[in-house]
């Protein structure tokens, strides 16, 4: 890592606590500091491989998935909103119209929470992964989230023994 990239590290860890408070568009105007977005984004991206086909659950403007094509990788980025940069609107996201394991990685990144029927969601994140794949999912903080997280466990979800 180069001192640069250190110094910046150094200098967003330091600075969290007050990053939190500060609207991000003006952390993103800031040299030398990232968004809570990039944070996210970067920390999934380490989790996906470029040969991976990449599904994105509640993807907003698509940057992950913009990010990991830019990389290589094929995805697609569905989202029940009409965000510019949204490969698909979806009615319902635990209702997807792509063939049973049809990706190798589904991502839902600080959208879990938004989601009214997580847990079938969750079931449907698990038809449409490949045997074997991979669910990368990332939560806001409660303490930060104005909704809260409220998680189905102890459900019975698991994944089928195929």
């Amino acid at each position: 890592m180069s001192i640069q990239k250190s110094i910046s590290a150094f200098v967003n860890e330091v600075l969290l606590p007050f990053k939190l408070l500060i609207p991000q568009p003006i952390i993103a105007l800031i040299p030398g500091l990232t968004t809570n977005k990039e944070i996210r984004i970067n920390a999934v991206l380490e989790h996906i491989t470029a040969g991976m086909k990449l599904l994105d659950i509640g993807c907003g403007d698509n940057a992950l998935v913009k990010e990991h094509r830019s990389k290589g990788g094929e995805g697609l980025g569905v989202d029940v909103y009409s965000w510019d940069g949204v490969d698909e609107v979806v009615a319902d996201s635990s209702r997807l119209s792509f063939e049973s394991g049809s990706f190798d990685c589904v991502t839902i990144v600080a959208a879990l929470n938004h989601i009214p029927n997580r847990e079938n969601t969750l079931m449907e994140v698990h038809r449409v992964l490949k045997k074997n794949g991979q669910l990368v999912i990332t939560l806001l903080n409660p303490t930060v989230s104005r909704y809260g997280i409220s998680l189905p466990f102890g459900t019975g979800i698991r994944p089928s023994e195929e």
